[in-house]
C-alpha cells in the first residue's frame, strides 16, 4: 500500500510537469513578468507579510488548545515556536518531516507523551483535510458550469466524507482491517479511538479556528495578486487555494513544487482567468514570503537556541530514515 502511494505521487508529479510545462509554453511571457515585478505594489506584499504572521499565530493557538486536552501545557510562544519549526521542515523537506518534528517537539522527549503528541498531530491535519475539502466542495458546487470541476467536486466529496468517518466511525472499520495493518498503526488506533473523546470535545473551537486560518491563507493570495493589479473575488481565492493545498500532499519535492503550481495555474485560468505571468508572480511570491514570516519569527529560535535545533534535526532525520524503511 505504501509503495502504491509513493508510485502514485511520482506519476502525478510527472503528469502535472508535463501539464504545467504545457501551460506556460502557451500564452506565457517572460517579459511580461518582469514588467509585472517592476510595477508590483510593495504596500500589499507587506500587507502579505502581517496576514501570514497572523494566520502562523493561530496555528500556534490551535495548537495549543490541542495539548492542553491531553495535559500537555505549553505556553502560546511555545506553541507558535513548534509550528515555526515544524512548517520550516514542512517546507524544506519533501515528505511528512514537519509531522514528525512537531510530534518530537511536543512530547518533550519524554516516550510516554509520543501517543499522544501524534495523535495531536494527526487529529489537526486530519481537520484540516476536512475544513479544506468542504471548502473545495463549496467552491465547485458556485462553479457546476464549468464541466471541467466535476472530477475536482468527486474528489471533494470523497474526501469530506472518509475525514468525516475517520474522525467519529472509524471503530466501524477498524475490527474488519484489524488484520490487515501492522501492530504498531493498530495499537495507535485503539488509542486514538480510546482518546478520541478529548479532542471531540473542542472540536467546534478548533474547526473555528481552522476556518479562520485558512481565509487567512486564501487572504494572503487575495494581497499578492493585488499588488499586481488583479482584482478577485477574495471566495473565489480562498476555495482554489482550499483546492491547491490539498494538492500539495501529493507532493514529491519540498515547497509543493510542481503539482501545486500545476493545480494553481489550471484553477486560476479556468475559474478566473488570471493572467498566467501574475499566477507565475502569485507562486514565487508566496514562497518568497512564506519564508522571510518564517524566518523572521524564528530568528530568536535560530540565535539562541543552536543545540536544540540540532539536536532536533538528527531526530527527524532518523525517523524519516525509519520511516523510508
Amino acid at each position: 500500500m505504501k509503495n502504491l502511494f509513493k508510485f502514485l505521487k511520482v506519476a502525478f508529479f510527472i503528469v502535472a510537469i508535463i501539464l504545467l510545462f504545457n501551460i506556460l509554453k502557451n500564452g506565457f511571457n517572460s517579459n511580461d513578468l518582469k514588467v509585472l515585478i517592476a510595477k508590483a505594489d510593495y504596500s500589499f506584499l507587506f500587507l502579505s507579510i502581517i496576514v501570514t504572521g497572523l494566520g502562523l499565530v493561530l496555528k500556534g493557538k490551535r495548537l495549543q488548545i490541542l495539548a492542553n486536552q491531553f495535559e500537555i501545557k505549553n505556553s502560546l510562544i511555545e506553541s507558535i515556536r513548534i509550528q515555526l519549526i515544524s512548517i520550516t521542515f514542512a517546507l524544506i523537506t519533501p515528505g511528512r518531516a514537519g509531522e514528525f518534528t512537531k510530534v518530537f517537539l511536543l512530547a518533550k522527549d519524554k516516550k510516554n507523551l509520543l501517543p499522544s503528541s501524534t495523535m495531536i498531530a494527526i487529529f489537526e491535519r486530519l481537520i484540516d483535510f476536512l475544513m479544506l475539502t468542504f471548502m473545495s466542495l463549496l467552491l465547485c458546487f458556485f462553479s457546476l458550469n464549468d464541466p471541467k470541476l466535476t472530477i475536482l467536486l468527486a474528489i471533494a466529496f470523497i474526501g469530506f466524507a472518509g475525514s468525516i468517518l475517520a474522525l467519529f466511525k472509524i471503530e466501524l472499520f477498524l475490527d474488519k482491517l484489524d488484520q490487515h495493518i501492522p501492530k504498531k498503526i493498530k495499537d495507535f488506533l485503539h488509542y486514538f479511538i480510546e482518546h478520541k473523546t478529548k479532542l471531540l470535545d473542542k472540536l467546534m473551537v478548533v474547526i473555528v479556528y481552522t476556518v479562520v486560518i485558512w481565509c487567512f491563507d486564501g487572504f494572503f493570495q487575495w494581497t499578492i495578486l493585488k499588488s499586481v493589479g488583479s482584482e478577485n473575488p477574495i471566495i473565489m481565492i480562498i476555495g482554489i487555494n482550499a483546492i491547491v493545498s490539498i494538492m500539495s500532499i501529493l507532493t514529491i519535492l519540498p515547497m509543493g513544487l510542481g503539482t501545486v503550481d500545476f493545480s494553481a495555474l489550471f484553477l486560476y485560468d479556468t475559474l478566473l482567468h488570471v493572467q498566467k505571468e501574475k499566477i507565475v508572480f502569485l507562486l514565487g511570491s508566496a514562497r518568497l514570503v512564506v519564508i522571510l514570516t518564517l524566518m523572521l519569527m524564528l530568528l530568536p529560535t535560530l540565535i539562541f537556541q543552536k543545540e536544540f535545533l540540532t539536536k532536533l534535526y538528527r531526530e527527524t532525520l532518523k525517523r524519516k530514515i525509519i520511516e523510508e524503511k
